[in-house]
């Protein structure tokens, strides 16, 4: 979530009780926003703004990991690349319930996805049923391959605000180069299942937001996608840059940025991506993340759990972990110098040149009917 500067309206919390924000541009509303969640967003920005290795309060955005298991092997992800260091697993629902008690009411946004994909969790929709509980805008994200019109049911009954669906080829062969074990007959089915589930049930969620990757083999496909976001009913349709770590070889960036600059994160000069150093992040404050293990970490970037704080259990406190002994000793190094950190080192936010990752939105039951879409 953008900062509070960039929330529409704060005192449209207070004085409207509704709260507006977007998340990788998907607009998201909070209903009537409890005290809690207000001092949340308060607290969590004093520590964007004033770092210090403490912090006060609890996260008013949390980042959880439901599996990290996928069903594809995406070249650019560490899932896909069978990196991850750590055991494959799924995380409990009663351990997801126990965190829920402790950090629900605060919580502003739910983010429902890790390194895997969400929908190979057979109780995700009773997480989000536990979330919305609370009044928490939750959104998850998915590659489509595993949808039904049952678990599309249950979603859209769970009260889920908003599902990414990533479709980064408007042909099959396309979307093979990089959903590599997927199908792009399956990810629109799941558009379809999603928009027939809402249908029947009279539901104006989950906002659906089709989002492509745009990358070398699949920039000029981009008014295909316009069409197909028309056809298959979503709700948005977004651009989202590649990001590229320096975790892989060299060869990346030119195998996978697309031509078009302006659909770049990054500049590049004599075909190397320049470095910036301009990049300030402040994660450590602003986003809490925990793993599928309970191990919560400094980032998601962090995908072995190298400088975990600490690991969530039944018999834990998250406020203790979350401002324990690891947690302030991360902090004042990373204050220092976080470049230190592996996973900081390879971060693909580090020579971005855009706002966002996401670089641009279209409606499609406005924007989408103007001839301006490049």
């Amino acid at each position: 979530m953008r900062s509070l500067s960039k929330v529409s309206s704060f005192a449209g919390a207070l004085f409207e009780r509704k709260l507006h924000f977007e998340f990788e541009m998907v607009p998201l509303t909070v209903n009537r926003p409890s005290l809690p969640q207000l001092l949340a967003l308060i607290t969590t920005e004093a520590g964007r703004i004033f770092p210090r290795p403490s912090v006060s309060g609890l996260p008013s955005v949390l980042q959880l990991e439901p599996a990290n298991v996928c069903n594809l092997s995406c070249p650019l992800c560490p899932s896909g690349r069978r990196a991850l260091s750590r055991p494959l697993e799924m995380m409990p629902l009663d351990l997801f319930d126990q965190l829920m008690v402790e950090l629900g009411g605060g919580l502003s946004l739910l983010i429902l996805w890790g390194w895997g994909e969400p929908l190979l969790h057979p109780q995700l929709p009773e997480m989000i049923q536990s979330a919305k509980r609370y009044g928490t805008a939750v959104i998850t994200s998915t590659n489509g391959q595993l949808m039904t019109s049952d678990l599309a049911d249950r979603l859209v009954r769970s009260r889920l605000d908003a599902i990414i669906v990533a479709v980064d080829g408007a042909t099959e062969e396309t979307y093979r180069n990089y959903r590599v074990g997927g199908s792009l007959e399956k990810a629109l089915g799941a558009l379809d299942m999603i928009h027939e589930a809402k249908a029947r049930r009279g539901s104006s969620t989950p906002l659906v937001n089709l989002r492509m990757v745009v990358t070398r083999s699949n920039e000029e496909e981009i008014p295909l996608m316009r069409e197909i976001a028309i056809r298959h009913r979503a709700d948005l349709l977004t651009f989202r840059g590649v990001s590229m770590t320096d975790l892989w070889d060299d060869e990346d960036d030119s195998r996978y940025v697309p031509c078009d600059s302006s659909r770049s994160l990054y500049r590049y000069a004599g075909g190397n991506r320049v470095k910036t150093g301009e990049y300030v992040c402040r994660r450590p404050w602003k986003r809490a993340t925990v793993a599928c293990d309970g191990s919560v970490v400094p980032c998601e970037m962090d995908y072995a759990n190298s400088e975990a704080f600490g690991v969530f259990s039944a018999d834990s406190s998250f406020a203790r972990i979350w401002n324990g002994a690891s947690a302030r000793k991360f902090r004042r190094a990373f204050l220092r110098d976080r470049m230190q950190f592996e996973f900081c080192a390879r971060c693909p936010f580090n020579d971005r040149v855009t706002e966002d990752s996401t670089l641009e939105r279209y409606e499609t039951k406005h924007d989408l009917f103007d001839n301006n879409l490049r």
